[in-house]
């Protein structure tokens, strides 16, 4: 009977430790240890079990209360551990698969910290010994620039007030709201790339009104005119247009450049107008003629070509690698042209094929006509007379896909006699056109008001429009 009974408990004990890979003895001993294995406070207790972390997996430290606001609990760390506010912390264990330090302790803060609690943090933190002159030793950029990434500072329209006194904070406290990231993003390019839903033109305002430079870019040729205008597509029938364009003409009124090259998405844009165009099949009609109609308000040089940046690039490349003799032409020849190098075997369609690839400039007709947008095509040509002469529609024709008929007809009836008809027509417009914006301006400048294009909120995207004639 004992035997069995012996047994039977050596098949209990056998199976707990298949279970847990030591034995009965071993998991008491190691519970009566649990809390001594890292030093925990209670309100390291408390984070753990609200984060439903298991005690012991890691240690605690400082910036796991500061972001979620536990002042109390960051007290304990800076006092008790004697951790720097101002360090990094190199972090192990099951919360840390990138290997990613922890951060100093104000950049932590922007970047998580709850809205409701980040000043009283932040405030709590430099009474600590932590200072806004810090950097994100992963990302570069300071504090600043981390509020762009908090979510809860722009989790609805109300709450847009806790980024707005965070800004204050820090800006306050001696950090630069232009200061970048190593990637080049600034605190304005962040947020308009993010686009939070509740987002307002009011939290842009208030950031040029702080001094965010709206003309800088990043790395990669993003703009915030850029990263603005392609919100246009992530949502049906061209998404918050009436937010979209107050922005637009906020960063415009700033001094954001419409003329610049914008890179979005696998594509180098020499301005805004081309960005618009190709954001042309997630608009409806009425939005983008109200767009084009007001940047070339804003004077973008309708006349831009795509391409012709990449060109200049190019030669810019090749005039600076001048003394690499061993550069290889596509020619076969030198740079001097006498000493032969490689020739390569291509076949005739090869070769056309480079050459066309080579040679081609689009403008923005031929931008519109190669992506099919057949209404931003009459559009442009109704506002833009440079764009109807016979050159630039037969380049538009050009690159017509086969299967867009109704494209080929529509650009075809700019031909000829057709075509001449329809160009004085958008000529005179045109001419009427500017002659009653003149005549705006006149009346304008008589009542003292200012003058600026751009700055005129109570411009009526439909003056001058002679639409409705033949």
């Amino acid at each position: 009977m004992i035997a069995k009974s012996e047994s039977i408990i050596s098949r209990g004990l056998f199976n707990f430790s298949n279970v847990t890979g030591r034995s009965a003895s071993e998991s008491s001993i190691s519970k009566s240890l649990l809390s001594d294995k890292f030093p925990y406070s209670e309100y390291c207790k408390s984070l753990f079990a609200t984060k439903k972390w298991t005690l012991n997996s890691a240690p605690c430290y400082a910036a796991y209360h500061v972001r979620c606001g536990d002042v109390d609990g960051l007290k304990w760390h800076i006092h008790v551990q004697k951790e720097d506010a101002n360090k990094l912390q190199q972090v192990t264990g099951p919360r840390n698969s990138y290997r990613k330090p922890l951060e100093p302790l104000m950049i932590e803060a922007a970047q998580c910290c709850p809205g409701e609690n980040i000043i009283k943090t932040f405030t709590s933190l430099q009474s600590l010994g932590a200072t806004c002159d810090v950097t994100n030793s992963y990302t570069g950029g300071s504090p600043i620039n981390y509020l762009g990434e908090n979510k809860s500072l722009f989790s609805s329209e109300s709450n847009s007030q806790y980024f707005k006194d965070s800004l204050t904070y820090l800006i306050t406290n001696g950090c630069s709201i232009n200061t970048r990231k190593q990637n080049g993003d600034t605190l304005l390019i962040t947020i308009l790339f993010k686009w939070y839903k509740e987002l307002t033109p009011n939290v842009i305002k208030f950031c040029l009104d702080y001094g965010s430079n709206p003309d800088l870019n990043n790395e990669i040729g993003g703009t915030p005119l850029g990263y603005t205008l392609t919100q246009i597509r992530f949502s049906y029938d061209g998404g918050p247009f009436e937010k979209i364009y107050k922005i637009l003409k906020l960063l415009v009124k700033y001094g954001a450049d419409v003329n610049k090259q914008i890179t979005i998405p696998g594509k180098k844009l020499p301005n805004l107008l081309f960005v618009c165009v190709d954001m042309g099949m997630n608009m409806r009609e009425e939005n983008i003629k109200k767009l084009i109609k007001r940047l070339i308000k804003w004077g973008v040089n309708v006349n831009a070509r795509m391409g012709e940046q990449e060109k200049d690039e190019e030669e810019e490349n090749f005039n600076n690698n001048d003394d690499d003799d061993d550069i290889i032409m596509l020619a076969g020849t030198s740079k001097s042209g006498t000493t032969p190098k490689v020739t390569f075997n291509l076949t005739d369609d090869q070769k056309e094929k480079d050459l066309s690839t080579t040679a081609e400039t689009l403008n923005v007709l031929g931008y519109a006509a190669k992506l099919s947008q057949l209404i931003t095509i009459k559009i442009l040509l109704d506002r833009i007379y440079s764009l109807s002469s016979p050159e630039s529609i037969k380049e538009a024709l050009n690159v017509t896909s086969k299967e867009e008929i109704e494209q080929k007809k529509y650009l075809k009836s700019w031909l000829n006699d057709s075509g001449k008809e329809k160009r004085d027509k958008v000529k005179i417009k045109m001419e009427r056109r500017e002659m009653k914006r003149r005549e705006k301006l006149k009346r304008k400048v008589k009542k003292g008001k200012q003058t600026e294009n751009y700055d005129d909120d109570e411009y009526n995207d439909n003056d001058g429009d002679d639409d409705g004639e033949e």
